[in-house]
């Protein structure tokens, strides 16, 4: 099994967003584009990672939680503050074929 949290938090008062990852950081104009982009670039890393600990049939699971703040009465009931993406990859120990040794 392996794992790998993201971040993504509000930029410039709200009106970008900024997508933490292992490469560094990346800037989109929704939440959601950043979680499409998460989407398509972390599930093959994890893979790979996974592979190369020598697992097989690997399953790549996201959830998300979006977190907010209750604000003061005249702003709205809750403002934005960030959003977790966490993803999990699992897998099955990969198994030797016969004559191929360890």
């Amino acid at each position: 099994m392996q794992r790998f949290y993201v971040l993504i938090r509000p930029i410039d008062g709200g009106k970008s967003f900024r997508l933490h990852l292992f490469d560094g950081v990346h800037d989109f104009k929704s939440v959601q584009d950043c979680v499409i982009y998460a989407q398509q670039v972390i599930p093959e890393q994890l893979r790979a990672v996974a592979r190369e600990v020598g697992a097989e049939h690997i399953d790549v699971q996201m959830d998300r939680e979006d977190r907010v703040a209750p604000v003061p009465v005249g702003w709205g009931r809750e403002v934005y503050v960030e959003t977790e993406l966490n993803f999990t990859a699992v897998g099955r120990p990969a198994l030797n074929e016969p004559g191929q040794g360890s």
